[in-house]
């Protein structure tokens, strides 16, 4: 008998994007492995933990049995194994394994394809090299610094065609105009009193800002039983690296030289084909 669940898809595509930034967080540590010193291996163990949680999170409820699934696919009776025998407890006799970014992208688009028709069609995994708390533990940034870094950006670049990424209103700006601010929503919403609103960040860098919009979008969806899904443009990408490599904007995004520098910021569209 099957005895697991199927979740809303939205509230499932919850559980794709918090393993895809647990991948992310991976994918940051080992880019950044010297400037974090000892705490990248409690790091590693946290995300990848996190990850095997959300993966089988996934698993656990698109209407397919684990057995089944386990017995058909190598990669899903691996992250189902590591998160029975390493990280829900503990067995002496398991021998762990080394699960590196590689792994577990691979495991995530199978778990991605599995699932296809229990996640909504345009759900993407754009993986990234990012984790919001190690970026700020590296670039030692309090929230004193971070309100100097977002204030110098939106100065530097008001003037131009990017009103909605200088000019974002904060989550105190909605509540005094006698909005109710939600962000983080797990769950479809059974009741709404039509004062709601989901604000969406543009973050410190563009990684930030494409992990901020895509959770944003999820609670909107899960809020207001819409479809929206916001992806990195890979044009204005391309333009954007280039600016930072050369040195016209910062990691920030911020024109260092004063005179006009046109700005891509990565572009939110939406996508009808999947990763």
């Amino acid at each position: 008998m099957n005895n697991s669940k199927i979740l809303p898809k939205w509230e499932l595509a919850r559980y794709l994007i918090n393993a895809k930034k647990n991948v992310d967080t991976v994918l940051f540590i080992e880019k950044n492995l010297n400037e974090l010193g000892d705490i990248a291996q409690k790091e590693l163990k946290n995300a990848r933990n996190n990850f095997c949680n959300s993966t089988c999170n996934v698993l656990d409820n698109i209407g397919i049995a684990k057995k089944i699934l386990c017995s058909e696919e190598p990669l899903i009776n691996m992250v189902y194994t590591e998160r029975d025998k390493n990280v829900s407890h503990k067995d002496v006799n398991y021998e762990q394994v080394c699960f590196d970014s590689k792994l577990m992208k691979n495991i995530l688009r199978k778990v991605k394809k599995i699932a296809k028709k229990s996640l909504p069609d345009v759900i993407t995994l754009n993986f990234l090299a990012w984790d919001s708390t190690l970026f700020r533990l590296i670039r030692g940034i309090n929230k004193k610094k971070e309100e100097e870094i977002l204030k110098k950006r939106s100065e530097r670049i008001s003037g131009n065609e990017l009103t909605s990424y200088s000019s974002a209103f904060s989550n105190s700006d909605m509540i005094d105009a006698g909005y109710h601010v939600f962000n983080g929503i797990e769950k479809p919403l059974k009741s709404r009193v039509g004062n709601e609103i989901i604000t969406f960040k543009n973050g410190l860098t563009e990684e930030e800002g494409i992990q901020f919009r895509q959770d944003s979008a999820i609670s909107s969806n899960l809020t207001f039983d819409i479809g929206i899904w916001p992806i990195p443009n890979p044009e204005d990408q391309i333009k954007y690296q280039e600016l930072k490599n050369k040195g016209i904007i910062d990691e920030y995004g911020i024109p260092q030289e004063k005179e006009h520098v046109t700005v891509f910021p990565l572009s939110n569209s939406e996508l009808n084909k999947n990763d």
